[in-house]
């Protein structure tokens, strides 16, 4: 990145013009310094002792501080800032298929999306699977549609193609529709409709949610062992690049503890390159408060070093109590489910784990609300660290609520950003 120098560190700042006891082991000078203090102060220069912002200032004052053996760095006049932390990212399900797939995001026309597809199957070989499971909308093509069957034909005719519109649907080529057995009689798989022709052949397009989607992909993208590990590498070493220093993932998803051995792997082997910390979430419907006190009674709250930390439960708590993607009004959650997010909730707060609980609607939101409010009444949630993620059609009085609660609100995201890798 030539426009900007990101502080990758474990740093606190300590003052506008504190100064160190000894010189510093590094200072930045002629930089534009965002030091995203209360009052939005910038700086020229920072200086920096081991894994603390020691002082923030002026050149010449900051100058001053450097020892003989201070690593000076010129910015040249870039922006520094502090290193950025995704806070609500499905990164450890995602980054395992990160060099699989196909990413649409920058095509701003079909012919350049079926441009990738098409150096995607020339760089894989005939016969192997090529997908794009998020990163796109028909709005950012200037033709304001999505692909056809046809073209997907045309432009990938010798390999297998998938392309998933957020969790709406999913179109395969002709080759995909064969790979999966499609035509053959009592083809299906669990929670998906394949949509059929007149004559009861398959058309290409499959629709389905967020579950039947994620188990299709899964068996689509199944990576040899190590192919895994090596993609979430990769993965972490792109956000990197990007300036992102360190992530909290949502929740690995209904794929059992297998999904985090690839993460616990990079960090044993010391190759993460950002910090990570990871929610646990509830694997399969019913007794999910059983299941939680099951899986955490031998791991304590934040338990983890700098680069890899647990961080309590997400983002599914109650499978009875999640209104999965949709936008409209109207969620109800099931009485027992409610019932269930209470002995859970309550459980959390008694061991002190944050929380994060996944709530597409205001429906869903306030419901939620009315447990943990419950939960107050004996437990102050105020130094927690619970969150509600999403919440597309919030009000002010849910804010409101959440905000006398001292519950966050993380991931506010709209139907175009659930298309994206990280909220795949």
């Amino acid at each position: 990145m030539n426009k900007i120098i990101l502080l990758n560190l474990m740093t606190v700042l300590v003052s506008w013009s504190a100064l160190a006891a000894d010189a510093p082991t590094r200072i930045i000078v002629n930089g534009v310094v965002l030091t995203m203090d209360k009052n939005d102060r910038r700086a020229e220069a920072v200086a920096i002792d081991g894994d603390r912002i020691v002082a923030v200032g002026a050149n010449t004052e900051i100058r001053k501080l450097a020892g003989t053996q201070t690593d000076v760095v010129d910015a040249g006049g870039r922006t520094v800032i502090p290193g950025l932390i995704d806070t609500h990212l499905h990164a450890i399900r995602g980054g395992q298929t990160y060099t699989f797939e196909t990413y649409w995001y920058d095509a701003t026309t079909l012919a350049a999306a079926l441009d990738a597809l098409k150096s995607a199957a020339s760089r894989k070989g005939p016969g192997k699977w090529v997908a794009v499971a998020g990163s796109w909308a028909p709005e950012q093509f200037a033709e304001r549609r999505a692909p056809s069957v046809e073209e997907l034909n045309k432009a990938i005719p010798n390999n297998p193609a998938y392309v998933q519109y957020l969790y709406d649907f999913a179109l395969l080529n002709d080759k995909g529709m064969e790979a999966l057995g499609l035509n053959k009689e009592g083809a299906s798989f669990p929670g998906i409709e394949i949509e059929r022709d007149a004559q009861g052949r398959a058309t290409g397009k499959v629709l389905g949610n967020i579950g039947s989607f994620s188990g299709l992909f899964a068996r689509i993208s199944a990576a040899k062992e190590g192919e895994a590990k090596d993609s979430l590498a990769a993965y972490f070493a792109i956000l990197s690049g990007r300036g992102v220093t360190g992530i909290v993932d949502a929740a690995g998803g209904g794929s059992g503890p297998a999904i985090y051995d690839p993460l616990f792997s990079l960090w044993r082997e010391g190759r993460l390159p950002l910090r990570v910390a990871y929610r646990i979430s509830a694997q399969t419907p019913g007794n999910e408060a059983a299941w939680f006190a099951t899986t955490l009674a031998y791991l304590p709250p934040l338990m983890g070093d700098d680069r890899l930390r647990f961080l309590g439960l997400g983002e599914i708590l109650v499978f009875k109590v999640n209104d999965g993607v949709r936008l409209a009004p109207g969620f109800k959650a099931a009485d027992d489910g409610k019932e269930e997010l209470f002995k859970i909730a309550s459980f959390a707060a008694q061991r002190k784990y944050p929380l994060e609980v996944h709530a597409y609607t205001d429906d869903a939101a306030k419901q939620i609300l009315d447990v943990f409010e419950q939960v107050s009444q004996t437990h102050d949630l105020h130094d927690l660290r619970w969150c509600i993620a999403h919440i597309s059609t919030g009000t002010a009085e849910t804010f409101a609520r959440m905000k006398k609660l001292g519950i966050c609100y993380s991931n506010p995201d709209g139907p175009l950003l659930g298309g994206f890798p990280n909220c795949r």
